[in-house]
């Protein structure tokens, strides 16, 4: 079945791996009860895949991102007091 799944996402910088179906498509990176978090469509009839994803914040080290394309999202926190930001790991 096609669907729409949430993952939620670490606060700090991180690289975080993600168990989701394969050919899964990140929709949007966004805040809920100040948590960072992703939505996708999947197709829960895929196989699981393991996913990399960076996490960073505004004006902290990005050192591993060499592709600034692979940009996902942002999710603003706390009022705009912390706000991370979403990369794809795999073409970081």
């Amino acid at each position: 079945m096609k669907t729409i799944h949430k993952y939620h996402l670490p606060r700090t910088a991180e690289t975080v791996n993600v168990l989701m179906p394969q050919g899964a498509r990140v929709l949007c990176v966004q805040a809920q009860y100040d948590h960072p978090c992703m939505w996708v469509f999947v197709d829960d009839r895929q196989p699981l895949e393991n996913r990399q994803f960076l996490t960073r914040l505004t004006g902290g080290n990005c050192v591993l991102i060499e592709n600034p394309r692979s940009y996902i999202g942002t999710a603003i926190l706390e009022g705009g007091d912390h706000v991370v930001h979403v990369f794809d790991g795999a073409t970081a």
